[in-house]
């Protein structure tokens, strides 16, 4: 898994982040222009609606 859309809110259109790996094994949260590490174990425990793959030839 490469990243993953976040849903924080009980409103459709509001609430929306992102995980992802741009880095083998560091993840990054961000939301609007703040971007943060964080743990693998904080984005497995996410409420992630929207996964991307990469694929591995």
């Amino acid at each position: 898994m490469r990243a993953m859309n976040n849903h924080l809110s009980d409103l459709v259109l509001q609430g929306q982040s992102q995980e992802t790996e741009p880095v083998k094994g560091q993840w990054f949260h961000i939301r609007d222009t703040h971007v943060q590490p964080v743990s693998v174990s904080k984005v497995l425990s996410s409420q992630a609606y929207l996964l991307f793959y990469e694929r591995l030839l």
